[in-house]
Parts: structure tokens; C-alpha cells; sequence
């Protein structure tokens, strides 16, 4: 078993605050590699998210399965060369639409709140007791 910690520069420079200098390939080959088994290996950047670090690893994972029989070592940190700008914006555009879907549902939320205000106060006038749902909290007591 070897293992090896290779310094990869991308093709194209990653988004801030991402560092490029950060990036880095840890590959263990194990016994039969290459030809029967492929290495072990993970990527490694402490200013990436460690989702997209996971992602990442999954895709060298995947490439390094495809290239058993033969040496894949100079192939995967090509290949991370050249995928990594896109894996990270691809990533990146990802956040952004779950940001805008969870900004979305909080203003549907408070809008929903503010409806359910209005309704309240039209009932105003009646002798019912009102009763707030979002911040009530009853005793044991007031349960029965």
C-alpha cells in the first residue's frame, strides 16, 4: 500500500473564497492496483464546503471504478483538473436555488401569518376568546 498526497492545480480558478492552492488528492492504492482494484482516494481543500468535498470524492470515486486495469493515478488528478471550477459552480448554483426555495417559503410563511392575523381581527368583535396558535402554550391544567 502506497499512499500519496498530490497538489492539483485547476484548469480554471475557483470561486472565491475557495483557494486554489488548497487543493489536494489523497490516493491510497491498494493491493492488486491496478489491475484488479482501484485506489482509495479523497479531495481535500479546507476553504470548500464539506458537501461539495464529499461530492467531489464520490465523482473521483466513480472515475478511478472506471479506470480498473490500468494506472489511473495521472488520469483522476487530470480529471479533477478539469472538472473541479464546474463541480464547484454546479454546487454553488444549487445553494443559491435552495436559498431562493427557503427565502420563498419563509415569505409564504409570514404571509400566511399575516392572513391569519387579518382573519383574527375581523373576529374582534366576537365574545370568543381569540387564540394564538404560533406562541400558546397551556398547562396541564388547560389541556383538560
Amino acid at each position: 500500500h502506497h499512499h500519496y498526497r498530490i497538489i492539483v492545480n485547476p484548469t480554471n480558478p475557483l470561486a472565491p473564497p475557495a483557494r486554489n492552492d488548497k487543493c489536494h488528492i489523497n490516493i491510497i492504492t491498494r493491493h492488486g492496483y491496478p489491475l484488479t482494484s482501484s485506489p482509495l482516494l479523497w479531495f481535500t481543500n479546507p476553504t470548500l464546503p464539506p458537501s461539495l468535498l464529499r461530492r467531489i470524492s464520490q465523482k473521483l470515486h466513480l472515475k478511478a471504478n472506471e479506470l480498473i486495469g490500468q494506472a489511473a493515478v495521472f488520469d483522476l488528478m487530470e480529471y479533477l483538473a478539469e472538472k473541479l471550477v464546474s463541480w464547484q459552480k454546479e454546487f454553488m448554483e444549487e445553494e443559491s436555488l435552495a436559498e431562493q426555495v427557503a427565502d420563498q417559503n419563509d415569505t409564504n410563511a409570514i404571509k400566511s401569518r399575516s392572513n391569519v392575523a387579518r382573519i383574527n381581527s375581523v373576529n374582534d368583535g366576537d365574545d370568543e376568546e381569540e387564540i394564538d396558535f404560533y406562541s400558546t402554550y397551556y398547562t396541564a391544567e388547560e389541556r383538560k
